[in-house]
């Protein structure tokens, strides 16, 4: 998970929340859902709001932070919106992750909140896992969120190795300067507005070695 900066509502959101009745995934919805996924993937670089892999629109989940089933009164607040992967929908429940994993269960932080501070409350550690210190929302990241799948671990572990090479490509490359400007450029989407996957874990490790 990465801090997330909310862009303002797409307006096809707000008109069609004004109509009576109007609810997610109701009638004449489908434009206005295509519009919401724009906007998420714009704000999210095209990363899972929970494990930081990979999206797209074609393959893609709207995440509720809040659940409709709890808090139907959020259900079209575009604040309470996420993009999240499929999270290995279909599969057997241990198998699943993010949203799919989630369901209708609450989590304590939105990495969308500013005053969740989530960069501050979780904890990326060198053999690819995520924790936090905050015990119940650590509980949450292993129990509802299950961040700590193997699959996720393998690829945060790799997203490390990768910025380990990137280093280690030539004597002095480890010096500050050069930890900043790789973390410079891991900050910036490239030209198709992309983050590059699970960039969460290589800013981390990045910034730990800055601190030294």
């Amino acid at each position: 998970m990465h801090e997330i900066s909310k862009n303002k509502e797409p307006n096809i959101l707000a008109k069609y929340r004004m109509v009576l009745g109007s609810v997610f995934d109701g009638g004449d919805f489908t434009v206005v859902k295509d519009a919401i996924k724009k906007s998420l993937l714009d704000e999210q670089g095209y990363t899972c709001a929970y494990c930081m892999n990979g999206i797209k629109a074609s393959n893609m989940k709207v995440e509720h932070w809040a659940s409709r089933k709890t808090h139907p009164n959020l259900q079209l607040t575009y604040t309470n919106l996420l993009g999240c992967c499929k999270g290995n929908e279909g599969e057997p429940k241990e198998n699943q992750c993010c949203d799919t994993r989630k369901g209708n269960s609450p989590i304590k932080y939105s990495p969308a909140e500013p005053n969740d501070h989530i960069n501050k409350t979780i904890i990326y550690l060198g053999d690819g896992r995520i924790k936090s210190n905050d015990i119940s929302f650590n509980e949450e990241i292993n129990l509802i969120l299950n961040l700590n799948l193997d699959r996720q671990v393998k690829n945060r572990l790799e997203a490390i190795i990768r910025v380990k090479r990137s280093l280690a490509i030539k004597d002095g490359n480890r010096s500050q300067e050069n930890i900043v400007k790789m973390i410079s450029k891991i900050n910036k989407r490239n030209g198709n507005n992309k983050f590059i996957p699970y960039y969460g874990i290589m800013l981390h490790y990045l910034s730990k070695k800055l601190r030294g």
